[in-house]
């Protein structure tokens, strides 16, 4: 009975995709723009390559506000680094002469 199912399962699966790639080609006024399948590969590789720019793109933008952010956090390290150091500094300076 289980096997049964199983093989229920594939052929639905298979006439789903089917399903869906006859719905990309049905629109018969469509087709004598893209007559060969080549023509449809190209344009599938554009949206794939046009994907592939933008993720980059967004990639990008990410890194370089990553970037940004921590040029500003490293700034601002070193910023209260030197009011640290100048804090000490003086401190030194208090407690030498109590020496």
């Amino acid at each position: 009975q289980e096997s049964g199912n199983h093989h229920h399962i594939l052929p639905s699966t298979s006439f789903n995709s089917g399903l869906s790639l006859s719905n990309v080609t049905t629109s018969e006024h469509d087709l004598p723009v893209q007559k060969s399948p080549r023509g449809s590969f190209k344009n599938a590789r554009d949206g794939i390559q046009h994907t592939i720019s933008a993720t980059k793109l967004r990639v990008g933008d990410g890194l370089q506000s990553a970037k940004t952010h921590a040029r500003d956090e490293l700034a601002r390290a070193k910023h209260s680094a030197q009011h640290i150091k100048a804090e000490v500094k003086e401190e030194v300076k208090k407690n030498i002469g109590k020496l």
